[in-house]
């Protein structure tokens, strides 16, 4: 509950995935509790990074248009980015950047909280 907490008060929300198959249930139900939880004026993106093979390359995946629903749901801009991988060996990190009042910017005015979660 507390990451989730922690997501939705962030302004850009990046998911990074290996291919476009469907989230497992629970990475579906934290999102929709991070977007629930929202507050309703409250502007925001979700930024989708798909990592692919070229052949099953597919822009009318059923994970876009449910991440599109999410997006939607919790009033946020909706960036999807596939990129073609040439091997199947690489890895996508997680990250999380918290730049809030004790990040690194904490120091310049209207430096905005990003997090970041990658599934492997």
């Amino acid at each position: 509950m507390a990451a989730a907490r922690n997501a939705s008060d962030t302004d850009i929300l990046v998911l990074a995935v290996r291919d476009d198959q469907m989230l497992p249930p629970h990475i579906r139900s934290w999102l929709l509790l991070c977007v629930g939880l929202r507050d309703e004026d409250q502007e925001g993106a979700l930024v989708v990074l798909i990592d692919k093979e070229a052949e099953t390359a597919d822009s009318n995946s059923l994970l876009l248009a449910y991440l599109e629903r999410v997006a939607t749901m919790g009033r946020l801009a909706f960036f999807p980015r596939q990129q073609r991988a040439s091997t199947r060996n690489r890895t996508m990190p997680a990250l999380l950047l918290d730049r809030g009042p004790d990040g690194p910017c904490s120091d310049r005015v209207g430096c905005n909280r990003t997090l970041a979660i990658g599934q492997a």
